[in-house]
């Protein structure tokens, strides 16, 4: 057991080793918190518990996170006041319902989970939303920018979805410059729900990724996304954006 934090906050490094390395936690990790009182319980247990969250590989399962937190056990020191503290906070993570299969390492998930954990600290009050790996990256001169499922992401969990890609510059063409932007659109053939959506453009199109994640969350179809009231202005884009042209080109192949 090695010190890190201030007097009184210990932590076990050897398993934190063991998170950053995506071992498989289970409740055979014996994870101890150690407290002075009764008092600091409940702020040790809640800081391991934010210290979790924060790290990317054990939100993969908060189910798991919760299996830990309820094994926090606290020292002789303690009375049994800092136990029941301990068991809130694990009673309050549960709460968040959330089960997820995939290693998703962003900052946004983090943050996103981080402030739920406080919301839902004493009782289950906000409910997790899910994510859909919303990300975006600029490679040199390139923009590219995804939400959800790609067609091979998707094969890969047995799912089938169809995708309309579609090339056609970002903003009208008597503009003084312009540029290509290569839209995908994954969709649901059967309930034609979009799925995810992919863009890459030496144009900033970031912007396009989150209209995608909203889309996915909300369930909207094709059919809705198309015909979205899209703003136009020729310095930013088309009469039609091209989130909504490739949805169109998506409803029309469906």
């Amino acid at each position: 057991m090695e010190e890190h934090g201030h007097q009184g906050s210990l932590i076990d490094v050897d398993l934190l080793g063991q998170i950053s390395q995506r071992s498989t936690l289970t409740q055979t990790n014996n994870l101890t918190i150690a407290v002075r009182n009764a008092n600091a319980a409940n702020g040790r247990c809640f800081q391991l518990l934010i210290f979790l969250t924060l790290c990317q590989t054990v939100l993969t399962s908060l189910g798991g996170l919760t299996a830990l937190t309820a094994e926090c056990t606290c020292s002789t020191a303690a009375t049994t006041a800092a136990a029941t503290a301990c068991g809130t906070v694990a009673r309050s993570t549960a709460a968040l319902e959330v089960v997820a299969t995939d290693y998703i390492p962003l900052a946004t998930n983090a943050v996103r989970q981080g402030l739920l954990v406080g919301r839902n600290i004493e009782k289950p009050t906000v409910k997790y939303m899910g994510t859909q790996a919303t990300s975006a990256v600029q490679l040199y001169d390139l923009s590219l920018a995804a939400s959800g499922l790609t067609k091979a992401g998707a094969e890969r969990r047995g799912l089938t979805v169809h995708e309309t890609e579609l090339t056609e510059d970002y903003r009208p063409d008597f503009m003084l410059t312009t540029t290509p932007v290569t839209s995908i659109l994954t969709w649901d053939p059967e309930t034609r729900k979009v799925k995810g959506g992919q863009f890459c453009s030496k144009a900033d199109i970031s912007g396009a990724a989150n209209v995608i994640s909203m889309a996915i969350q909300a369930g909207f179809t094709i059919d809705q996304l198309a015909n979205v009231d899209f703003l136009f202005q020729p310095n930013f884009d088309k009469p039609v954006y091209y989130v909504g042209a490739v949805a169109m080109k998506a409803a029309a192949e469906a």
